[in-house]
Order: C-alpha cells, then structure tokens, then sequence
C-alpha cells in the first residue's frame, strides 16, 4: 500500500516539536558525526548569559541568544540536508531570513513548557534516562552521540534539561489531545478514501486497489490525529497570545 501508517506524519510532528531532540538529530544529519560538511559552521558556543545575550522573555523566563543561534543552526540544517528542501541560498542569508521563523518557535516551546509546569506535569529521572537511552539508538555508538553533544557545547546538566522539557512538552500534548478528543464521521473518512484512491495511494504491491473497509480505521486515526494537531496547535497559539512576550532582538 502506497501511504504512510495514519499516524507516522503526526509522529514526526511530534517529533519535531521536541525542539531539543530535534536540533540534536539535525546536527547529526548534517555533520554525519565527523567534522561536518564544507562550509557549515560549528553550532554556535554558549557564552554566559547576561541582559546583552537575552534575545525575548516569555512570562519572566529568558530566551538565550545562544538558545537562537541552536534554533537557527536547526532550521538551516533541515533547509539544506534534505533533497526535498535542499537550497542554494547561502547559508547566512538562509539564517537572516529564518531568524524570526527560529524566534517564534522557541516562544511557541518555551510557552508549552511553561504551560506543562503550570500544570504540573512531571517528568522522572527514569523517564529522561529511557529517553536519553532512545535518543543513543539513532547514533552509530555511545562516542557518537557524545561527540554531537559536545558540539553543541551542551553540560550535562542543560542536555538533560533539555530533554525534560521535550518530554514534558510531549506529555502536555499527549495530556491536552486526551481531554479533548475529536470525532470523524464516515462521510469524512470516505471522502478521504476517495481523494487518496485517485492519487494512486491505495494500491498493494499487485497494483490491487485496497476497498474502504480494509483502511477505514486506520483512515480514521489519520484524521483523528491531524485534527487533534490543529486543534493543539491552536489552544498552543492562544496560550501564547495569553502570555507576556517581550522580544528583545527580533
């Protein structure tokens, strides 16, 4: 069958959005682990932050000038390490023009995570340690994993931090989607099957078109799951406007 599970998209959505995870996987796609390719700069080091290095508040927490300069090295990195999105614009232009796109994306996390701590939600060493362990998988090795971290010049103490807040963003979403659930009806679910048939991404490998009742459920999770997206994404773009945003630098 010529589509992806219902919810792999949403998964990676998801992903995507643990913004710490994320930025660790990018800069591991494009530097491969080694010295990185020709061209691309060293992720930017952190220098001790002062008022000068504060880049927005957000409810009174702070925004790093070197958390931007993480963010942004992300969004170029997924601009240029992908046939899909690969560019030739020249790396500092692609980051002058990211760099509201980047700004605006640690607001939107930073307030989630301000959200999950209002909400109490916690998350355990055990928790972090599990996904520490998930996130060393990816890697060829332990030393790998290592050598990205420190490329990143992340302590110990910020990268499981980091990973806290990306497990806690996770839980609010995961928390919040629970408390409102969505409905889809079988006229959405068919209209779907039909937009999908005629694109060609309900065949087997025999070329056999797949009939409705053998995809209708997993039809419906898709939409189950791209509707909670909007919806979360949504309340998240209320809860920022709720909140006191200073940008400092835009």
């Amino acid at each position: 069958m010529q589509w992806k599970h219902p919810g792999e998209s949403f998964m990676l959505a998801s992903y995507q959005t643990l913004g710490f995870a994320a930025l660790l996987l990018a800069v591991t796609a494009l530097w491969g682990c080694s010295e990185g390719p020709a061209g691309a700069p060293a992720p930017a080091a952190p220098t001790p932050a002062g008022e000068s290095d504060l880049v927005a508040v957000v409810d009174g927490e702070p925004i790093t000038q070197v958390e931007l300069e993480r963010a942004l090295d992300q969004l170029v990195n997924e601009q240029t390490r992908s046939p899909q999105s690969a560019t030739t614009t020249p790396r500092d232009l692609l980051r002058t023009g990211l760099r509201r796109q980047a700004l605006d994306d640690l607001v939107e996390r930073k307030v989630q995570i301000l959200e999950a701590r209002k909400q109490n939600i916690a998350v355990s060493d055990a928790e972090i340690d599990a996904f520490y362990a998930r996130l060393e998988k990816t890697f060829a090795s332990p030393e790998e994993h290592q050598k990205v971290i420190a490329s990143l010049r992340f302590t110990p103490q910020e990268y499981r931090r980091g990973l806290a807040d990306d497990l806690a963003v996770r839980k609010l979403a995961e928390q919040w989607k629970a408390q409102n659930p969505v409905e889809v009806s079988d006229e959405e679910v068919a209209e779907l099957y039909e937009k999908r048939k005629s694109l060609g991404q309900l065949t087997d490998a025999s070329g056999r078109v797949i009939p409705l009742d053998e995809v209708k459920d997993k039809l419906r999770a898709w939409m189950i799951s791209f509707k909670q997206e909007k919806e979360y994404d949504k309340w998240v773009t209320e809860r920022r406007s709720a909140a006191q945003v200073v940008i400092l630098k835009p």
